[in-house]
């Protein structure tokens, strides 16, 4: 399809509605590479949609739909840059994208459209910049998170915006988390979970929805372990790890999948570890069951490849209540070579 509109774009070059296919159709190409994990090639691909779109902006300014085309074209890219480690290039991607979509709402500042890629541009790039800039990205979540409610208000028919909604609860949760603030987190990520099982209620198979409310659960679970409540942690990782289990094989890609299946485990391994130690060395004997902590303790290690130092010493004071004093010798052991060097 791209060679048949380079051919036109070749044949007759003053037909900018040519150019303007042939950028969609390499925009299109980039979402099917990107899709497929194949990040460096999609790059390639938004760049040659970007730059065509990007001419046509400026030859036909009055083009409504080329500036909207090439201001969601540099979104995907500065998405794609960011997969394939070119932050800064992100940075001044995503940026260009916010700054081009801003004009656009100025122009048109009742489009439902131009507002949800607005709030996902801020969205993606305060994503990248919780790290770094922490208060710049929790401001940039809350603008968004603040447009999306309304969006998700005033159409309550559109399945799609409620989860751009749980999107932007879940982004706003991880920002005030890296700034410290639990509370905060603790209701965004609550807020975003209640949107999220109405939504899988209502459409139980689409796996973008699952994902969305998994990472919410698996981020609330955080927050309950730094307070070390580990029963509410627990429901909530298993929770989590049913709505992934449930889309595990219709996933369009696996990548993402993976990645949140992987929190999931990591804080699985985390809050079992916790209860284990907590069952093994509890200075009221009443409250300590050296069984129940091996069966914990060995799941946590088995969920962290047996490589974790602290999961193993936990097993390893585990036997020892239970009275079992050579493993309890062998797995201490194994715990001190677990440790970093």
């Amino acid at each position: 399809a791209i060679a048949v509109m380079e051919a036109q774009v070749k044949n007759q070059p003053s037909v900018p509605n040519y150019q303007h296919y042939l950028g969609l159709g390499h925009f299109n190409f980039g979402n099917l590479l990107f899709r497929i994990g194949r990040a460096e090639e999609a790059v390639q691909a938004y760049q040659r949609a970007v730059t065509l779109l990007a001419t046509l902006t400026k030859e036909h300014s009055e083009k409504y739909e080329y500036h909207w085309h090439h201001a969601v074209a540099l979104m995907s890219l500065a998405g794609a840059l960011e997969d394939t480690d070119q932050f800064e290039k992100a940075m001044m991607t995503y940026r260009d994208a916010v700054g081009r979509l801003e004009s656009l709402m100025a122009q048109r500042p009742e489009s439902d459209d131009l507002k949800r890629y607005l709030s996902g541009a801020l969205i993606n790039m305060a994503n990248s910049l919780k790290d770094s800039k922490p208060e710049e990205a929790v401001i940039m979540q809350a603008k968004a998170n603040k447009t999306l409610q309304s969006l998700a208000e005033q159409h309550p028919e559109r399945p799609e915006y409620q989860n751009d909604l749980a999107t932007s609860y879940l982004g706003l949760g991880n920002s005030f988390s890296e700034l410290g603030q639990k509370q905060q987190a603790k209701q965004a990520f609550e807020a975003g979970i209640e949107v999220g099982v109405a939504l899988v209620d209502k459409f139980p198979t689409l796996f973008e929805y699952r994902l969305v409310l998994a990472g919410n659960q698996v981020n609330l679970a955080g927050i309950f372990l730094d307070d070390r409540r580990h029963v509410e942690a627990m429901t909530k990782l298993d929770a989590a790890a049913e709505n992934l289990n449930q889309v595990r094989d219709a996933a369009p890609t696996q990548a993402m999948l993976k990645q949140m299946a992987a929190v999931e485990q990591r804080k699985r391994a985390q809050c079992l570890q916790e209860m284990a130690w907590q069952l093994a060395t509890d200075p009221n004997d009443a409250e300590r069951d050296g069984k129940q902590a091996v069966a914990w303790a060995t799941e946590a290690c088995e969920l962290s490849g047996w490589t974790q130092a602290v999961c193993l010493d936990t097993l390893a004071a585990a036997y020892a209540e239970t009275g079992d004093f050579d493993k309890a010798l062998k797995w201490a052991e194994e715990a001190i070579d677990a440790l970093p060097e």
